[in-house]
């Protein structure tokens, strides 16, 4: 998704940019009915504001979909501008553009100033790991 908001945001020309955003909008917010499409963890994301340690790797879907959100809603911002795009959509894109923003800064939930980086939290808002548990240099699971 962010790839295509960037070239967009590049200026390079898309064949049909608002078709595109469509496409990258429904990925990012669609849940997933089959492996390799989609992104995971959406079923409870939406509601918790984040991640849980439910859905493997849960911190890197998290991070990434923020980036993903982030590129999606300066996309949809200038899609605003963009005098291609008519004008029965831009009070849509206007609150697309405030959602996938939001959704992009709550990457923030995920991070435990208890051990000053990120790290997985519960279902029930706990982070995964007591402080004293934590170690960074740990490969795997939530990453």
């Amino acid at each position: 998704d962010v790839a295509f908001a960037g070239a967009y945001l590049r200026g390079v020309p898309l064949k049909d940019p608002l078709t595109t955003f469509d496409a990258a909008l429904k990925n990012a917010t669609t849940m997933p009915t089959q492996s390799g499409v989609g992104r995971k963890g959406l079923t409870t994301s939406i509601f918790q504001k984040f991640t849980d340690t439910s859905t493997a790797e849960s911190v890197s879907w998290q991070l990434e979909g923020g980036i993903n959100d982030a590129g999606l809603a300066q996309m949809a911002t200038a899609l605003l501008a963009d005098p291609r795009t008519p004008a029965s959509r831009r009070a849509e894109l206007r609150d697309d553009a405030a959602y996938l923003a939001d959704r992009a800064g709550q990457y923030v939930n995920l991070f435990d100033p208890a051990v000053d980086f990120f790290q997985g939290r519960n279902a029930d808002g706990t982070f995964a790991d007591a402080p004293a548990d934590y170690d960074p240099e740990s490969w795997g699971g939530v990453y």
